[in-house]
């Protein structure tokens, strides 16, 4: 994988906003800018819209048997390493069916299918592919998915806040930089007990084989994210905490200096 690091390399920025669960130990040596470490995660989100009326599988396009591991993200984030966890997902279950959204942009699906058919084929067989869906019928989508996959390397952000809506398990794994370990953050900032974060790579696919075929397990972990999970919606704190910092900011720059090491006051 190349050495893509999450940073602008700009001159003229001078600080880089994360928040301190989603980065390792030694991130600040990822970053061009000051590295701003939050205690929450910078968002302020209302809580999504959520169907009343969920409509079946069939009447979404969707596979009607086997465990679903639905990955409604963008196309170009599916990076070769993660080609070859999708694939060992199948091979655990060979009734599991990969679901992925089509992007807009038909290369991407094109691409994405040609490069399987020479590394991975059963990808080309086993990977369902749905239209881009409006937010009602993409709500459902999330609803039906008994496991959520979250790509390696570069990972999901807006689609855990809609996906915790359901309290959907989201498997992950926190690579290197910030971009892939959003997910694996927010599960430890909310304290999940049993939260489904593979410790490598090569663990990924068996963890979601795991808890996508254990309804007991999936069922314990939705109601604690449904419980903890709230606490994602309308944070006014997270606001409170950049404004606190934007004000330490300016003062620090009109007196032509930068703030280091900056944390919220406790």
């Amino acid at each position: 994988m190349p050495d893509s690091r999450p940073t602008t390399g700009l001159d003229s920025i001078d600080y880089f906003l994360s928040f301190d669960a989603a980065e390792p130990e030694g991130a600040e040596a990822h970053y061009s800018e000051t590295l701003v470490r939050l205690g929450r995660p910078p968002a302020y989100y209302e809580p999504f819209f959520v169907p009343t009326d969920i409509r079946s599988r069939a009447e979404l396009g969707l596979p009607e048997h086997g465990a679903l591991y639905v990955c409604p993200q963008a196309l170009f984030k599916f990076h070769p390493d993660f080609d070859a966890v999708l694939a060992d997902i199948l091979a655990q279950d060979p009734a599991g069916w990969i679901v992925v959204l089509d992007g807009p942009q038909p290369a991407w699906k094109d691409a994405l299918r040609e490069r399987w058919s020479r590394a991975h084929p059963i990808l080309t067989v086993r990977v369902w592919f749905l239209p881009w869906q409006p937010l009602d019928s993409f709500m459902m989508l999330l609803a039906h998915a008994d496991v959520l996959l979250d790509p390696a390397h570069f990972g999901s952000g807006n689609t855990f806040y809609e996906s915790m809506i359901f309290g959907v398990p989201s498997i992950t794994w926190p690579g290197l930089f910030m971009r892939g370990r959003i997910v694996a953050g927010i599960y430890r900032h909310l304290g999940i007990a049993d939260a489904p974060i593979a410790a490598t790579l090569a663990d990924y696919a068996g963890l979601a084989v795991a808890v996508a075929s254990d309804r007991q397990r999936r069922e314990r972990l939705r109601a604690e994210l449904l419980r903890k999970g709230a606490a994602l919606y309308r944070d006014a704190a997270s606001v409170r905490e950049l404004e606190a910092f934007f004000e330490q900011a300016v003062s620090a720059a009109a007196e032509g200096r930068k703030l280091e090491g900056w944390r919220s006051s406790p």
